[in-house]
């Protein structure tokens, strides 16, 4: 996330996909799709550091699929699809 267009922060994050493949959330932080390939919204609970968000995003210009990617290890190969979203932040939620 970019503020005034001077100072960008970063945020990384991760888990285990299971058990629960369907919630977009690591620790505090989670993602959601409020309408499909149009507007997507991404939130910051409270935490230890005290920091607390939601934002929505809105599309500017049609998701875009990407190349098809390949991978193959150990004789198994995986393919997948995806898509780029170009946004600009609405508003807060």
């Amino acid at each position: 996330m970019t503020i005034d267009n001077t100072t960008q922060y970063n945020l990384r994050a991760s888990r285990e996909l299971r058990p629960n493949t369907a919630e977009v959330k690591v620790g505090p932080l989670s993602y959601g799709v409020i309408e499909g390939m149009k507007k997507v919204y991404w939130a910051l609970a409270e935490n230890e550091i005290g920091h607390s968000w939601e934002v929505e995003f809105d599309a500017v210009i049609p998701a875009i699929e990407e190349s098809p990617q390949f991978a193959s290890k150990r004789g198994r190969v995986t393919d997948w699809v995806t898509w780029c979203l170009t946004v600009i932040a609405s508003r807060p939620r």
